[in-house]
């Protein structure tokens, strides 16, 4: 029998096994308006991994911190390769190399920041697909469709409006 029928089956209406565990005491409307509860009586009436399943579920790093989605950790990789060509190209920078007349008249420049932005597009892409599509919330994904958006803007900003 999985988890939801018995909690469907078991559960008293009006109350929850997260609301008994933080309180400690809850009436059971069933027996006597006199009875207290504690984790022990909840697990009796709700069974020990039915209580483990709703509660340990709910932990801020496993949720929030780490994408729980295969898209989100896509968009996460993505993200960080970009960050990773962006430091590239300003190490390359700061080293003393500069730009020509063209895009491509600095091979180490052109092959790191064109592949950057274009990661970086695509993992704020795949980011706001795992958010949209699957309700992915994790801080990592947040952070890919920020910092996707910003370069794209950028991009479009200096295609629109070049210098």
């Amino acid at each position: 029998m999985s988890v939801e029928q018995r909690l469907a089956e078991k559960r008293p209406t009006g109350v929850s096994v997260i609301s008994l565990v933080q309180r400690g005491l809850q009436s059971d409307p069933e027996t006597s308006p006199r009875s207290t509860w504690n984790s022990k009586t909840a697990r009796q009436w709700w069974g020990n991994e039915v209580l483990m399943h709703r509660v340990s579920g709910s932990g801020f790093s496993e949720r929030w911190l780490r994408p729980q989605t295969p898209l989100g950790r896509r968009a996460v990789g993505l993200t960080a390769a970009s960050f990773l060509l962006f430091v590239a190209f300003f190490g390359f920078v700061a080293s003393g190399q500069r730009g020509g007349e063209s895009f491509f008249s600095n091979l180490w420049l052109s092959a790191t920041i064109l592949p950057a932005a274009g990661l970086a597009i695509a993992g704020g892409a795949v980011g706001l697909t795992a958010a949209i599509k699957h309700a992915e919330r994790s801080l990592g994904v947040l952070v890919a469709i920020v910092f996707g958006t910003s370069v794209l803007l950028f991009v479009s900003g200096e295609l629109v409006f070049p210098h």
